[in-house]
């Protein structure tokens, strides 16, 4: 993961700070900012994950494509128009946003109950290592641990195993749907049901997410016995049992007021 600081800052030994060495009048946050997603782009590409580690050395020899003037240097005028053009869109649309819903509103959670993940229906299946040397290139996607791009590392040729339409669970707690077929590094849980609907299992990885990732630092990890034992509360029936119409309802409403949100901005509404 990268990105640009603009303030002083303090890091932790594996956290590296890079600082140029040329063309130092051309630093301001749009180029910067616009650098940096060259950057983290060219970085991603290249498949780091928590057993191959993005580190100083390497950083300093990837090659990264930019905008180039016709003598042959970076075009840091035209990087700082596209950035200012790209910042102000996103104001606009942070402000659409406001206006479109400018408050919180409350879940009635009192009908809702606990339920154990292997009760209702979800096998878990662990991911399996697959090291950077061993991997060819493909078209399936393969999962490690983190949130940026939602855990993508790289797309490879031969998973050891692929899990389709599967809520994830990571070694810190993040949790997400994926359509599939993926394939997971071993730091990766997959959880599987195939009597529930895609919106249901979006709902469902949301509650996981939230309630997880103030469980699992980085030093307290989510492991196999804490992906057997997982339980989460979810809206219940008045029989007790998870209401799936509910979650599939809601995550409804909430995809078409998104959409519309989307068709609002496009529109310049």
């Amino acid at each position: 993961t990268i990105f640009y600081q603009p303030d002083a800052f303090v890091g932790y030994p594996h956290v590296q700070g890079l600082y140029p060495l040329m063309y130092e009048d051309n630093r301001n946050k749009y180029i910067y900012s616009f650098f940096v997603s060259a950057f983290r782009g060219a970085a991603i590409a290249k498949g780091f994950d928590y057993g191959n580690k993005f580190r100083r050395d390497i950083a300093i020899e990837l090659m990264i494509k930019l905008p180039a003037t016709s003598d042959g240097q970076p075009d840091w005028a035209y990087m700082e128009s596209y950035m200012k053009q790209i910042m102000e869109e996103s104001e606009k649309s942070l402000e659409n946003l406001k206006k479109a819903d400018n408050t919180k509103h409350l879940i009635d959670i009192s009908m809702w109950k606990e339920f154990k993940m292997s009760d209702i229906g979800f096998k878990n299946y662990h991911g399996i290592r697959q090291k950077q040397i061993d991997r060819t290139e493909g078209s399936t996607p393969l999962l490690t641990a983190g949130k940026e791009n939602q855990g993508l590392a790289a797309y490879i040729g031969n998973p050891a195993s692929t899990y389709i339409d599967s809520i994830t669970v990571d070694m810190f707690g993040n949790s997400f749907f994926h359509k599939g077929p993926y394939a997971g590094d071993d730091n990766i849980y997959f959880f599987i049901n195939d009597k529930i609907s895609e919106d249901v299992k979006i709902f469902v990885a949301s509650i996981i997410n939230a309630d997880n990732t103030r469980k699992y630092p980085f030093k307290d990890q989510f492991r196999q016995s804490q992906a057997d034992a997982l339980s989460i509360y979810l809206p219940a029936t008045p029989d007790g049992q998870p209401d799936w119409q509910y979650m599939e309802d809601y995550m409804k409403a909430i995809m078409d007021k998104s959409e519309q949100i989307i068709s609002d901005l496009q529109i310049g509404a």
